[in-house]
């Protein structure tokens, strides 16, 4: 009776978690980060997203999405992991009006929130993907080392509610999470360097 048991479970755990054995082309690929030396220790980040074929044609179906990218500073160590210094946060999101046949976007960054109107899907998906100056930051006060700027781009699934994905632990909760490290900035306490 105990392994009938198990032997059920173990079934309905394999038919809840889709198993997606093919490699599939990234929904999504982060472009850069590319650093900026403004001063002799600010710095500012530019990137850009890059969706897939797929992708872009189910926005312009009109799928509705939010996005959460995170651009944060960590400073380098060779045993301990990597620490946490200061980030900032954008959620971005998309969808459409199919009564104006508008396409909206909005973008929320901590203080202003923009939102915008677009005649089509091209110019939305534009907007969307490019980060310009999207993080200025000052490396002043901190301690001589190794720093990196790490982005994160993650979206969670739609129509999982987090009730059970609070109870089903091992459920996949994000649909797309990427992540990317800038090159190593070389901080001495006076002087920036970006290391190649």
């Amino acid at each position: 009776m105990r392994y009938k048991i198990l032997f059920l479970l173990i079934a309905v755990i394999f038919l809840i978690i889709p198993l997606n054995l093919r490699a599939e082309e990234p929904p999504l690929v982060i472009e850069g980060p590319e650093i900026l030396i403004i001063k002799d220790s600010t710095i500012g980040v530019n990137f850009n997203l890059n969706l897939s074929p797929q992708y872009r044609e189910a926005i312009k179906k009109g799928l509705t999405k939010e996005f959460n990218i995170y651009i944060d500073l960590f400073r380098h160590w060779n045993v301990w992991p990597d620490e946490f210094i200061k980030g900032k946060k954008y959620v971005r999101t998309f969808s459409i009006d199919p009564i104006k046949k508008e396409f909206i976007g909005g973008s929320f960054d901590g203080k202003v929130y923009l939102y915008k109107r677009f005649k089509g899907p091209e110019s939305l998906i534009d907007w969307f993907l490019r980060f310009d100056n999207a993080y200025e930051t000052t490396l002043e006060g901190l301690e001589p080392g190794r720093y990196y700027i790490k982005i994160t781009v993650e979206s969670k699934k739609s129509g999982l509610s987090s009730l059970i994905s609070n109870i089903l632990i091992i459920l996949p909760v994000h649909e797309v999470k990427v992540e990317k490290n800038s090159p190593f900035l070389l901080w001495d306490g006076k002087t920036l360097k970006v290391e190649r």
